[in-house]
């Protein structure tokens, strides 16, 4: 009698259960590589705008120290512009009294004052000008330097992002040197390059910061060091020359006013004694305060450095 085959619905039913499983790999591998792709992209974009960002704050900050120090400047400037125009005003209306018994060593003392505050506010404002015209120069060189190696930047990568497949390339060489699986499973597309290569071999391109150069990082302690040695000498010297023709103008005051009691008021010398008192005091009290800071100041600032103004 014939052989007759039948075949179980059951082996049907497992094939194609093979088939849709082999299918769903194939699936995920593709998916897989696409995922693989995207997230290459993505890291490439989030690398590229990480650096962006570093060196934007970079320039925010230098830029935040620089208004900080020219406001600093701007508000020194207008007081030393305000002696200055004391100065002026004692150079032309301060005018002696007509009486001259025993009035020659206050009239030299008063000639010295008003000469000096004069000059020093003068030289205060010359310095000043001096100060902001270096910290412009310094900015102006800074911003300069800072777009140009930003267009640098930006030309460097400009051909890479026309394609996928080359920021692809670009992300696989900054993870040059990554933890590498067995030589029978190097398998994935994005170890390919560096198969021949050993974990943490010196041959291994390392991915280079391309985008916050070491330059642009120690710019802000190129500021400091700018600032210690071209700005900070020259503002002390006219804080220094400012000071004293404050005093000078005082001194001035109270010499004039006092030289007019004595002329006006010869029955009363108690008067411009009391007055002349008053004001010597007052400088003397000043003076000595601002000796005492000044030396304590200079005292504490030999033993910081210049990123204690951070």
């Amino acid at each position: 009698p014939p052989i007759t085959t039948h075949h179980h619905p059951t082996m049907a039913s497992e094939r194609l259960s093979t088939a849709l499983e082999l299918l769903g790999v194939a699936l995920g591998v593709v998916s897989h590589r696409n995922d693989l792709a995207w997230s290459e992209i993505d890291y490439f974009l989030q690398i590229r705008q990480i650096n962006i960002e570093m060196v934007e704050n970079i320039r925010e900050d230098v830029q935040d120290m620089y208004d900080k120090d020219e406001r600093r400047l701007d508000t020194n400037l207008v007081v030393s512009t305000l002696m200055l125009g004391f100065g002026f005003g004692f150079a032309v209306e301060g005018t002696f009294p007509e009486d001259e018994r025993g009035q020659d060593m206050p009239r030299f003392f008063y000639a010295v004052a008003a000469g000096l505050s004069l000059v020093c506010p003068f030289l205060s404002t010359l310095a000043l000008l001096e100060c902001r015209f270096r910290l412009n120069t310094f900015m102006r060189m800074f911003n300069q330097h800072f777009f140009s190696r930003i267009q640098n930047m930006s030309g460097q990568h400009k051909d890479v992002i026309k394609t996928a497949q080359a920021i692809r390339d670009k992300s696989r060489s900054r993870t040059a040197g990554l933890p590498q699986l067995p030589s029978s499973f190097r398998c994935c597309a994005r170890r390919k390059q560096e198969a021949t290569l050993p974990a943490g071999s010196a041959d291994i391109p390392r991915p280079s910061n391309q985008w916050a150069d070491q330059d642009l990082v120690q710019v802000k302690n190129d500021y400091f060091k700018f600032y210690d040695v071209w700005v900070k000498p020259l503002r002390l010297k006219s804080n220094l020359a400012m000071t004293v023709g404050i005093y000078c103008n005082v001194v001035c005051a109270g010499l004039l006013i006092g030289m007019h009691f004595h002329s006006i008021y010869p029955d009363s010398p108690e008067d411009w004694i009391a007055y002349t008192v008053v004001v010597s005091g007052g400088v003397v009290a000043a003076a000595t305060f601002f000796l005492y800071n000044w030396w304590h100041g200079i005292g504490k600032a030999r033993g910081g450095h210049a990123g204690d103004r951070k």
